[in-house]
Order: structure tokens, then sequence, then C-alpha cells
């Protein structure tokens, strides 16, 4: 079996980075009010879920 390049151009065309990415790709640092409600929002959930788990 030969691998032919020019049968699948784009298996063998060098991608970079931002090109698989895409525009828009990128956010903002997000600041420590957000992580902390995101955190706790986790957490939450998790205690949630093992409280169900148990009441089973």
């Amino acid at each position: 079996m030969t691998l032919d390049p020019e049968s699948d151009p784009d298996r063998y065309r060098d991608a970079t980075l931002p090109e698989l990415l895409g525009e828009g790709a990128h956010e903002d640092e997000r600041d420590d009010l957000t992580w902390a409600f995101g955190l706790l929002g986790v957490l939450l959930f998790l205690g949630l879920v093992t409280a169900l788990i148990y009441l089973l």
C-alpha cells in the first residue's frame, strides 16, 4: 500500500496551530471571581450527584 499525497492532499498539508484553532479561538483572561463561581458550581454539582447516589 502506497501513501499518495495527491490522492489525499489534506492529510499531507502542513497545518499550523493557529490554522487548526481558527479565528476567535483565543479568550481573554478570566478574573478570580469567575474562577471561584465555576469551581463552586462544579463542587456543588459533584456533591449533588454524590448525595443522589447515596439516596438510591
